[in-house]
């Protein structure tokens, strides 16, 4: 599974008052080089909301190109605004739906069936909690997302290999260590 964390979130500015290496950067606040767009590719079409800049961020470090966090710059994003207006349902759906074709994407084939076991062990719950606290559309929407990949395998194919043929340089190793770099 991916570690996406977001930094910094309902914590004091002060405490990231240096500028160093992330594993992504927010969409609303993320300044990227041509250069490296054009080896890693835009925004993937296929994922709207939720890890899509986790998606592009990571292809960026597969392609050995650094996400850095600049503490002077300054972003006014209203964030989940477009979320809190969603359903529940809809939030779901996407969550897992993108959440598993970024892993399936960016993660090596031996990587990337383990992180989609082990997603889907932890939706399967999510699914089952819904459904304890009677809320079967909420949890059928999350098996619409994990559905959702099974059906668009082969198109999600043809992006992953265009990632670990043309834009992966650096092996999951270093990119799980870049993942879990505090």
């Amino acid at each position: 599974m991916a570690i996406i964390l977001e930094r910094g979130r309902r914590e004091y500015a002060s405490k990231y008052d240096r500028g160093e290496e992330v594993f992504y950067a927010k969409g609303a606040a993320i300044l990227l080089k041509r250069e490296a767009l054009e080896k890693t590719g835009l925004f993937d079409s296929d994922i709207f909301m939720y890890f899509d800049a986790a998606d592009l961020c990571w292809r960026i470090h597969l392609s050995d190109y650094k996400v850095l966090f600049v503490p002077n710059s300054i972003v006014y994003h209203a964030s989940d605004l477009t979320a809190s207006e969603m359903l529940q349902k809809k939030r779901l759906y996407f969550y897992a739906r993108n959440h598993i074709l970024m892993l399936l994407k960016n993660y090596s084939l031996e990587n990337a069936f383990k992180a989609v076991a082990v997603s889907f062990l932890y939706e399967t719950r999510n699914m089952a909690l819904l459904l304890a606290r009677r809320k079967p559309l909420t949890s059928a929407a999350i098996l619409k997302g994990l559905l959702w990949n099974l059906l668009h395998l082969k198109r999600t194919w043809v992006k992953r290999q265009e990632v670990q043929h043309c834009v992966r340089v650096v092996p999951d190793e270093e990119i799980k260590k870049r993942m879990l770099k505090p």
